[in-house]
């Protein structure tokens, strides 16, 4: 169950006064429900009934059960979604209870989603005259009236057997016939409200004459009026009913004071006012609390007693929760320190970013959850003006005929901020605040906390406070700091806090901050006189002084000097001293206001406490993506608004892995006080770019030195994980230039290769996908003309953490035409990247743009070269006898280009060429002397002409072959003429 501090969770109980004659209890089976099939321990909802000890009921002994409904689950479940229903087997019994089993049980008041939750109430059985044996069934049921948990008590009612020498008992047959004829019947409450409150002092008959000014306008009150409280008292849970009778009671009247004068309560007894000049007046209608100081004037007050505190509790001090004592201040522990990590990058203004540049920025804030050990020794005021507005104004009428505003905070609205700051003194100081309470008024002062004043036990202090009377003082002030003077004494002595240790058991007392606070309202000005007043000066461990105005001032002007503190804030300007070591807080006159200022003054002295704890060793690391270059000139580190870069040591390290470690060693850093590494970086010239992209890899983390062992480090990761988009960019490379001839054809994608068959166009784009693992987006190439106009089909390629392979080059085949000679075509590559889209995860929402970007290839067209043929000659049965002879060889064109020539050549000698223009058809005719024969013409060397290209001594030579003829011969020994006879070779070329 969920448990919630002070008053803010009521039980509400109901309850019906029953009497049994005699019943004995035995104990019950629990009834099937809708979750009876589930195992005890899987049914989140639970009821139990209790009934009384010893389950024996004799004579007029009321039988009763205590009902126990609880939740506790997985799921978050609203009360409102459920409710309870009780029945009773016997007839008659539950006829007698029919009005309360009818209420609905569960308290509409607290309807909370919490996933555990607790409620109970009471039954008592009524008087039956009647013997009868009945069953009492309790039943939890859903909004569709689905049972979800369900218990039952058997029980047996007997008839009392009548004492002889008692009076005859009445008869009930009246009242069984009333109920048969439908009238309703009486429900008798289970106790009377004294049962709680005791019997009231000073002749006061009834909850109807206390004060409910102050409850009244309390909005969290449990109560109102007076018909509200005696609900509560008399039909309520006893506990609680009690609970908030100790609460509430000294703000409804003051049973101390019984004696005349001083102040008095509102009305008299019968309503009127009571005044001396009425003598036929009843003296029994004289108020008691009459003021007779004031009888005149027809005004009334409720007055505190003897002492405003009507329980003083004992000075309990307890060693704090958590905590070690480290340099004056406690330490819970030395984990997450730092708060409020934080990375980012920037900046990220999409394709406007063109020089690609960020700033990489950590922060961090070490928060050290010290706790300087402190206290607060309170002294307050408690004078007629913090009573509430009404009787404030009454008196102030009285006294210089002026009201004071309406923004006043009066003793019952400054007691609610008290429990306030109880919850959170319990919740956040875990004992290392403790408090003393000190007041003066009319005729004396007092403490809350007995000697030695002063207690870390915010249950005692809970305890303490309700007894505190909230009329206030109706006289003048009359300042006395007896008490003040005391707990000062006694906070000077040591040995008053022995038990104030930390966890190892080191006294907190010498480290401790302790401080005054002087609360009031502030009094009328005309009762203020030259040195009739001073602040309490401090003293011994007393460090500083601060104070609190409880309302604006009197007459028109609000912010008048009013008060002895007004004087002392300015510099004791009526003899008093000012409060210059601590803080002067006017106007706070709401209950909020005052807790809140009671947080402050906490908070002021935590700020203001020597031996600021601090953190050592800080240091700042992280590591920067393989996509940016780190400008390790320009990081720049800062503690709190201070530029330490030249007092810090920074180091960037370039990993094997290409990425960068950015190290900051700050030291010593105080608390508070925001580290932040600032690392400017710059996108590398070979990454393409892309959306989404990191900074930064692993975890950025800060690191420290703890205060409780310094020997040990301490780590914090950042969380934050920004990613930049970064504007695209990426070069491309031209292609190759080839020629061809019309007819010839070549294909695109060879001419965006080397020679080597390697990538050329999109070598580097495909060398950066390959290299950058954070690319993400859609590879694109696509052939284009030269008027930009697609060629062929493109190729694509997702870009991604699975892939980072490039598409092919697309083929597409160019063939060389006749009307493209001399022509050079051009054709480009179009390269497109498109980045992946913004993701929800990444930091700024500014895209970067797809980029494209083209490689040419030009194809030239060329006239064919002109032919050429040249003429070899070769004797197939040479030897070196042969060797000087000589033979002519005639070519002529029969067809093409006009070719008419000879040449003479020796065995192995090759001619000069002929040019051919154009298709030809050449004649070979040797010429030879007797002694050899002709053999055949045959092709070498050629280049472009195939052996067919010969028809006996005829051969076909185009535009662009290069051939040599060989023409061949054999010795054949004839003697027909001499070899030796010259011959005469005639040339021609044309």
């Amino acid at each position: 169950m969920k448990i919630v501090k002070g008053f803010h969770r009521k039980i509400l109980a109901f309850f019906l006064l029953t009497s049994v004659i005699a019943a004995s209890i035995p104990l019950g089976s629990t009834y099937a429900t809708a979750t009876s099939d589930l195992p005890e321990s899987e049914n989140p909802y639970h009821i139990e009934i209790v009934p009384d000890a010893g389950n024996t009921y004799e004579g007029d002994t009321q039988a009763g059960f205590d009902i126990k409904v609880s939740y506790s689950g997985v799921d978050a479940v609203q009360k409102e979604t459920v409710h309870l229903e009780t029945v009773i087997s016997d007839a008659v019994t539950a006829s007698l209870n029919a009005e309360v089993l009818s209420e609905e049980r569960l308290n509409p008041l607290e309807l909370t989603a919490d996933l555990e939750w607790e409620e109970s109430y009471r039954l008592v059985l009524p008087k039956l005259e009647i013997k009868t044996d009945a069953d009492y069934m309790v039943m939890l049921k859903d909004g569709e009236d689905n049972i979800l948990a369900s218990a039952n008590q058997k029980f047996t009612v007997e008839k009392l057997e009548a004492d002889p020498a008692a009076p005859p008992l009445e008869d009930a047959t009246a009242e069984t016939a009333s109920l048969e004829s439908g009238e309703k019947l009486t429900a008798y409450s289970l106790r009377n409200y004294t049962d709680i409150t005791g019997i009231l002092p000073n002749k006061i008959s009834g909850l109807d004459k206390l004060y409910y000014g102050s409850v009244g306008n309390d909005p969290t009150a449990p109560f109102h009026d007076a018909d509200a409280l005696k609900d509560i008292l008399e039909n309520g849970d006893e506990a609680y009913a009690r609970a908030v009778w100790r609460k509430y009671q000294y703000d409804l009247y003051d049973p101390n004071y019984s004696s005349r004068g001083g102040c008095g309560p509102l009305l008299t007894p019968s309503g009127g006012k009571y005044s001396e000049n009425k003598p036929s007046q009843n003296p029994e209608d004289r108020p008691d609390y009459a003021d007779e100081l004031l009888a005149s004037t027809g005004h009334e007050y409720p007055k505190d007693g003897d002492s405003p505190f009507h329980a003083n509790i004992r000075p309990q001090i307890d060693a704090v929760k958590e905590g070690t004592i480290v340099n004056g201040a406690l330490v819970e522990n030395d984990e997450s320190v730092f708060e409020d990590l934080e990375k980012t990058a920037s900046p990220d203004t999409g394709d406007a970013n063109t020089n690609r540049e960020y700033t990489v920025d950590l922060k961090a804030a070490p928060n050290l959850k010290q706790i300087k050990p402190t206290v607060l020794l309170f002294q307050i005021q408690t004078s007629w003006q913090m009573f509430d507005l009404l009787h404030a104004n009454d008196r102030a009428s009285l006294v210089n005929g002026n009201e004071v505003s309406a923004e006043l905070l009066s003793l019952y609205e400054m007691k609610q901020a008290f429990f306030d700051f109880m919850d959170w003194m319990e919740e956040n100081t875990d004992g290392s605040l403790m408090i003393g309470i000190t007041n003066f008024q009319h005729g004396g002062t007092h403490s809350l906390v007995d000697r030695p004043y002063f207690t870390n036990e915010t249950n005692s202090m809970l305890e303490g406070l309700y007894g505190w009377d909230s009329f206030g003082d109706c006289e003048h002030i009359h300042y006395a700091n007896t008490a003040l003077a005391n707990a000062m004494k006694e906070l000077n002595i040591a040995s008053n806090f022995s038990n104030w240790v930390d966890n190892r058991g080191t006294s907190i007392y010498d480290n401790a901050e302790m401080v005054s606070v002087i609360v009031g309202g502030a009094c009328e000005a005309a009762d203020l006189k030259e040195g009739s007043t001073s602040l309490p000066e401090i003293s011994g461990v007393l460090k500083r002084q601060y104070g609190i105005r409880t309302n604006k001032g009197t007459g028109a002007v609000s912010n008048d000097m009013i008060s002895w503190m007004d004087y002392a804030a300015q510099g004791g300007k009526k003899g008093s001293p000012a409060f210059d070591t601590g803080a002067y807080y006017k106007d706070v006159v709401t209950r909020e206001g005052f807790f809140n200022t009671l947080k402050s003054i906490y908070a002021d002295v935590q700020t203001k406490a020597p031996n600021i704890q601090k953190v050592t060793n800080v240091t700042v690391e992280d590591t920067i993506t393989d996509e940016f270059d780190v400008k390790t000139s320009e990081i720049k580190a800062f503690v709190g608004d201070k530029d330490v870069t030249s007092q810090v040591a920074v180091t960037a390290e370039k990993q094997e892995d290409g990425t960068t470690k950015v190290t900051c060693d700050f030291g010593t850093v105080e608390n508070e006080k925001e580290v932040h590494l600032q690392i400017p970086v710059q996108a590398k010239s070979g990454f393409i770019g892309s959306n989404n992209v990191y900074t930064n890899t692993g975890e950025p983390t800060v690191s420290y030195n703890g205060r409780i062992d310094s020997n040990k480090t301490y780590t914090q990761k950042f969380e934050d994980t920004p990613a930049v988009n970064v504007p695209v960019k990426f070069g491309i490379a031209d292609g190759q230039t080839v020629s061809i001839e019309p007819g010839e054809s070549v294909d695109l994608a060879d001419l965006a290769k080397d020679t080597n068959g390697n990538s050329l166009i999109t070598k580097a784009m495909e060398e950066s996908l390959g290299k950058y693992a954070q690319t993400e987006g859609t590879v694109i190439y696509q052939w284009v003309d030269s008027k930009g106009q697609p060629v062929g089909d493109p190729t694509t390629a997702a870009i991604d953490s699975n892939s980072h392979t490039p598409p092919v080059i697309p083929s597409y085949v160019v063939t060389g035409t006749e009307q493209d000679i001399g022509s050079d075509l051009t054709y480009k590559l179009q390269v497109t990247f498109i980045p992946a889209e913004v993701k929800d995860e990444t930091t700024s929402k500014n895209p970067v743009s797809r980029q494209t970007q083209t490689g040419k290839a030009v194809i030239q067209i060329a006239q064919t070269q002109a032919g050429k043929v040249y003429i070899r000659k070769s004797i197939d049965n040479y030897d070196a006898s042969l060797r000087d002879d000589e033979f002519m060889v005639k070519i002529n064109s029969i067809s093409g280009t006009a070719v008419s020539s000879q040449v003479v050549l020796k065995h192995d000698d090759t001619s000069g060429y002929i040019e051919i223009t154009e298709p030809t058809v050449l004649n070979i005719e040797e010429i030879l002397p007797m002694e050899y024969s002709f053999v055949k013409i045959s092709i070498e060397d050629s280049t472009g002409a195939p052996a067919s290209d010969i028809q006996g001594s005829r051969i076909e030579v185009d535009r662009g072959e290069n051939i040599t003829i060989t023409v061949h011969n054999k010795y054949t020994w004839n003697p027909f003429f001499h070899t030796f006879d010259s011959i005469m070779n005639v040339f021609e070329h044309k």
